[in-house]
């Protein structure tokens, strides 16, 4: 693998680390964790869009030049459904959350579908985010 994204790599882990320990000192501080979870939101929307973009762009190039035509294909395909399915996920928890969000400001209830959707939406997102770089990297590396 290429040093400069291993470095990149180390890097964005950490400042990932460095972000859940700031939310951890404002919540005992009773700060709103806002920022520090928004900055991890938009960490991972702007990789998975990165990744997209790469796999679009660049289709079965994006593996070792070295690897079979069909091995890269099923490579590529695996990569394509982890982020379409990422994708999909997103969708879901957006909807959930404004579901969730306009329903509440209407009725003044609780509902706990959307919320449920919400959260399960949002957590497969960052599930098959770090999944998708996971596969990616290590299926470059083994090529």
């Amino acid at each position: 693998m290429n040093r400069r994204m291993i470095v990149t790599i180390v890097v964005v882990v950490l400042c990932i680390g460095l972000l859940f320990a700031i939310a951890n000192i404002f919540q005992r501080m009773c700060i709103s964790l806002v920022f520090p979870t928004s900055g991890i939101g938009v960490i991972l929307v702007g990789v998975w869009m990165y990744m997209t973009w790469v796999i679009w762009k660049k289709q079965t190039k994006i593996f070792n030049g070295q690897m079979e035509s069909e091995k890269a294909e099923r490579q590529y395909k695996k990569l394509k459904a982890l982020l379409i399915a990422a994708g999909l996920l997103l969708l879901l928890g957006i909807i959930g959350a404004v579901g969730h969000n306009a329903l509440y400001a209407m009725k003044k209830i609780e509902e706990s579908v959307f919320f449920f959707t919400a959260i399960v939406g949002l957590f497969g997102f960052v599930l098959t985010t770090i999944g998708g770089l996971i596969y990616y990297f290590t299926r470059r590396k083994a090529t």
